[in-house]
């Protein structure tokens, strides 16, 4: 990795102020990489050690590997 890549994510990463995120993604016949931009949203934010949740209609359109909240579950998440 070059050292100005490294820099930068050492950069974002100090910055992070999210401890908790909860995916809202819906899929569109009009934008078909959105798959792809959730994939790439997830690894990020697994390096960045920030704990990741979808919510129920995300995991029926998309297939990843995070877990899933329900709408009671998030504002219990939340306190």
């Amino acid at each position: 990795m070059n050292e100005k890549k490294h820099q930068e994510q050492q950069t974002l990463k100090s910055k992070v102020k999210f401890k908790r995120i909860i995916l809202y993604a819906r899929q569109h016949r009009a934008n078909q990489g959105v798959n792809e931009s959730l994939s790439r949203l997830i690894d990020f934010l697994k390096k960045q050690e920030v704990q990741i949740y979808q919510d129920v209609d995300t995991s029926t359109g998309f297939d990843v590997k995070i877990p899933i909240l329900t709408r009671e579950d998030m504002g219990k998440k939340m306190t």
